[in-house]
């Protein structure tokens, strides 16, 4: 009896020191989550993710398939050029389909986010020149494929890929891509 109590005790203190050495181990995955982060953010930078510059808007009127009224956060109109396509205007062939594409991607009041042109902000009618993101384009899951308004109004047909001199073709290989296999 006394070898199966000693036992017992032993076998107790030897799990107590497990256990508070095992807690004082840091975690044994956050090693893995670091390089994962890093992997992801490399591959955000690889795929021009990283860094967006955006704003927070909320849709106040669709125009056309290419030009949208925006509320920033004082409640002022800002009147949105997207950037990298060209939709048929109101009274051309396919421009009521384009209008009513972005309404129902854009319902009134929808917030969204604005990625202002660094090369050219504004267009010569004074409209803002922007991508228009439906997700936060900072948040992890977003990928131009699903989130980019101008990307999916091309994938669409709504749209072809149009891009000025002296604007960033940031997105231009995947709005031809897109155009291409909408076609």
């Amino acid at each position: 009896m006394k070898l199966g109590k000693r036992l017992l005790i032993t076998v107790a203190i030897a799990a107590a020191i497990a256990a508070v050495g095992f807690l004082s181990i840091e975690d044994p995955f956050a090693e893995v989550a670091e390089s994962v982060q890093s992997v992801y953010q490399q591959a955000r930078s690889l795929l021009g993710l990283d860094d967006i510059d955006s704003e927070t808007v909320y849709v106040r009127r669709v125009v056309d398939g290419d030009t949208v009224i925006f509320a920033d956060a004082t409640g002022d109109d800002i009147r949105v050029r997207l950037i990298g396509i060209d939709a048929p205007e109101s009274d051309e062939a396919g421009g009521e389909e384009a209008t009513a594409f972005v309404e129902e991607k854009l319902y009134v009041d929808r917030q969204v986010w604005l990625e202002v042109s660094e090369d050219r902000p504004t267009d010569r009618f004074g409209r803002t020149r922007a991508y228009v993101w439906l997700k936060d384009p900072d948040s992890e899951e977003v990928s131009p494929e699903q989130y980019l308004l101008n990307a999916l109004i091309v994938a669409a047909g709504h749209a072809e890929t149009r891009i000025l001199q002296g604007d960033s073709s940031r997105h231009e290989d995947l709005f031809r891509e897109l155009e291409a296999a909408a076609q």
